[in-house]
């Protein structure tokens, strides 16, 4: 009886060995090591140049040629459309990406103006009596934003350890430690000139004719968009107004990207460009000019 207790156990042990290798040679064959996909993976450029965006549109293209042909492989095999769907949506964030990055690229760069074109920086001559003002040189040529640096400075300095070292000058000049100030107490917009200012602005003939309801301002209208003829009906003198009342000690004519001269002949000089002192009429023939309004 030992001996077939043993021979049975053998038996069952042999059985289940084999029953467990069977179970172990299907389990594997059920399981299918992934194929290499010979799709090419799409790597995204982690800072986009005109290069780089090539390369990752020519992988995309290649990318959705072999996504295409699975598709069309799987219609003609009847599968699941699942995969196709995912598919599709991988497909529409790399689109959708792609709009994204190339929108700054396609975008036009705005062309800086050069600041030695530009009329504000260019030095030009002057009045004499703005020469005189400034305490210039006789000759002295100086850009329009060296005059409104200056002119500024003489108004009111409002923090001297603010300004400039290029404009320290003009502080020394106009307006030695910020000791004057010209602006309205109660309105810092409005300026109150001293004498010497008044005459050069010739401020006078502006009252007059603001007086006579013939100072007449071309400006934008807010609502329509389109420039439109006021009549000023207040004398104030205001930031923008010194604007206007300098215009006649600079020359007449000048454009911002002015063209150069042409040489001059050999054995004769080229002659300077000559401004006329403004006649005290002057202003009050201009009846309009372009001005900003001001802020209150």
């Amino acid at each position: 009886m030992a001996r077939v207790s043993n021979k049975s156990e053998k038996q069952t042990k042999t059985t289940a060995a084999t029953t467990t290798k069977k179970a172990t040679k299907k389990k594997a064959a059920g399981t299918k090591t992934p194929k290499k996909s010979n799709i090419p993976a799409i790597k995204r450029p982690r800072s986009m140049s005109l290069d780089s965006f090539n390369e990752y549109m020519a992988t995309l293209t290649v990318n959705l040629e072999h996504r295409i042909a699975e598709l069309e492989k799987m219609h003609d095999e009847k599968k699941c459309p699942h995969k196709a769907i995912q598919h599709l949506r991988s497909m529409l964030k790399e689109t959708e990406y792609m709009q994204k990055r190339i929108t700054p690229l396609i975008k036009p760069k705005r062309k800086q103006t050069d600041k030695k074109n530009n009329i504000l920086m260019k030095k030009v001559a002057i009045s004499p009596a703005l020469a005189k003002f400034l305490q210039l040189g006789k000759g002295e040529q100086v850009s329009r934003s060296e005059v409104n640096s200056a002119i500024t400075m003489y108004i009111n300095v409002k923090n001297l350890d603010a300004v400039p070292a290029e404009k320290q000058k003009w502080l020394k000049r106009m307006n030695p430690g910020g000791k004057r100030n010209l602006q309205d107490p109660e309105n810092g917009s409005i300026i109150v000139p001293d004498k010497a200012l008044s005459e050069l602005l010739n401020y006078a003939a502006y009252q007059k004719k603001v007086k006579a309801g013939k100072q007449v301002w071309n400006r934008k209208n807010k609502a329509t968009g389109e420039k439109e003829d006021k009549v000023e009906d207040s004398d104030r003198l205001t930031y923008s107004v010194v604007q206007h009342l300098l215009a006649p000690h600079f020359p007449k004519g000048e454009t911002v990207s002015a063209p150069a001269a042409a040489p001059a002949k050999r054995g004769r000089k080229a002659a300077a460009p000559v401004v006329e002192e403004p006649a005290e009429s002057e202003a009050s023939e201009s009846s309009s000019g372009d001005v900003e309004d001001d802020e209150e």
